[in-house]
């Protein structure tokens, strides 16, 4: 796996893309970090968002084409990121109610259900809330 970190906004408007968010996107190039996951042969995978940024939290997003690019690499990669470059003490994410396997993936992360926003979609689906703390985290 190859990675770029080079903070390239049009990470954000691919990942908007992936996810079918339309209209302005919800990620702002000032406020979000990336690490774009290309395989071997330089085709686009995944990319990984990180926003929101408080000193003691972020938040996550992963965005993919391709389950390829889930790989032990680029979880320690992320990870590494968000707690030891941008020394956050806690990571948040987010998933849609009906995303089970984002949700499974979540759990198998090392996250832990920490709550539900309640119709949070227009459909009356709901978000929800998952959470990590460095100290829980087993890939850094």
């Amino acid at each position: 796996m190859k990675y770029d970190v080079s903070q390239d906004p049009e990470y954000l408007d691919i990942a908007a893309d992936i996810i079918g968010i339309t209209g302005i996107s919800q990620f702002r190039p000032e406020f979000a970090y990336t690490i774009a996951v290309f395989d071997d042969d330089c085709e686009f995978q995944a990319v990984i968002i990180f926003d929101n940024w408080e000193h003691k939290n972020v938040d996550m997003h992963i965005a993919s084409v391709s389950p390829k690019w889930l790989s032990k690499e680029v979880i320690k990669v992320a990870f590494t990121y968000a707690f030891l470059e941008l020394e956050a003490q806690r990571a948040t994410a987010a998933v849609r109610e009906s995303n089970t396997e984002a949700r499974a993936l979540a759990i198998r992360l090392g996250f832990k259900q920490e709550g539900e926003l309640r119709q949070y979609y227009d459909t009356g689906e709901s978000d929800i809330i998952y959470g990590m703390t460095k100290e829980e985290c087993r890939w850094i």
